[in-house]
């Protein structure tokens, strides 16, 4: 089956849950155009995958948001028998984490002993 067809199955079938994030459709997009519109699904190889993961730099957020959502694809895939397998990594690495200085600390508000509202956090 071609990609491109596959792709769109998918997010209709996700649409049919519920699912209402863009993100993930706009990434399996991203992704059906990096390896090719006239691409078979089953002629996709890990090497291609792994390109698209990559981008132009270290393994961030984004690359395992990406992994994530062809994950969803390919377990959509492998169980309707349009591949055998999965073509995507298997050793992933660990996920970073934010840094510090982009955590907001709740911010709580309280009342002081007049009654008007005060800070309460750090």
């Amino acid at each position: 089956m071609n990609l491109s067809q596959l792709i769109e199955q998918y997010i209709a079938f996700r649409k049919s849950l519920g699912e209402i994030q863009a993100t993930n459709a706009q990434t399996l997009r991203m992704f059906g155009r990096f390896i090719g519109i006239a691409a078979d699904v089953a002629e996709v190889r890990s090497d291609q995958v792994s390109a698209f993961l990559a981008g132009k730099g270290q393994r961030t957020l984004t690359w395992h948001h990406k992994l994530g959502v062809l994950r969803s694809f390919y377990r959509y895939a492998v169980s309707r028998d349009y591949v055998p397998s999965a073509p995507l990594p298997t050793v992933t690495g660990k996920e970073p984490m934010f840094r510090s200085c982009c955590r907001n600390s709740p911010f709580i508000w309280g009342t002081s002993a007049s009654g008007t509202p005060r800070s309460t956090s750090a």
